[in-house]
């Protein structure tokens, strides 16, 4: 897909959800709602992407179908100028049986697992969950949205699925995207220069 990455000079914005009560007590998926911080954020955002697109008279929001992301797009629903979509390519890679427990947890009552994960993060499987590299090929129609964008686009996702897309849009291989820093409240902004893939960041204060 890198190869082919177009070359008109659309604005792709990537950002995690705002703040969940899941991310403050460190427990892996679930379906939280935001905490307070996290609806300020989405407010926030709407700002930014407003001030950032100004000279565009339409533009796509991207987002999972899971609440902390719904909850952080909701903002723009409410202003004709944006076109949201959902996607369930975009939910967080499913931690299976794990769901809702906490790394430390792992660590301490399923250490195997854990240290099997740990080892191969790229292709280990949470048992009766998801991999990274199965992530990776769900994100494909997401892939070929990007190639096709003709206005800005903002893809509102999760930590696991904005690293993926932080690797393509870089022209990395799939499999470095595993150890890839995705702030929270962060905008990652990308676009080409020279014919080179050029990202900047932004923390929005709120």
């Amino acid at each position: 897909f890198s190869m082919n990455l177009h070359q008109k000079n659309i604005p792709l914005y990537l950002c995690r959800h705002g703040e969940s009560t899941a991310q403050v007590k460190k427990i892996i998926g679930t379906d939280p709602e935001l905490t307070e911080k996290g609806e300020r954020f989405a407010g926030k955002l709407v700002e930014f992407i407003d001030n950032e697109t100004s000279g565009h008279p339409q533009v796509n929001v991207f987002c999972s179908l899971l609440k902390r992301s719904l909850r952080t797009a909701k903002p723009f629903t409410d202003k004709a100028r944006y076109n949201v979509k959902k996607w369930s390519e975009l939910n967080e890679i499913y931690g299976g049986h794990f769901e809702g427990s906490t790394y430390a947890e792992i660590e301490e009552q399923w250490p195997k697992i854990f240290k099997l994960r740990q080892s191969d993060k790229y292709t280990y499987s949470w048992p009766g969950g998801e991999s990274y590299r199965q992530m990776i090929g769900r994100l494909e129609n997401i892939f070929l949205e990007i190639e096709r964008a003709t206005q800005p686009l903002l893809i509102i996702a999760h930590q696991g699925v904005c690293r993926g897309i932080y690797a393509y849009m870089m022209h990395m291989l799939p499999e470095h995207c595993t150890e890839l820093d995705i702030d929270s409240h962060v905008v990652y902004k990308f676009t080409n220069r020279l014919n080179q893939p050029v990202v900047e960041s932004f923390k929005l204060t709120f």
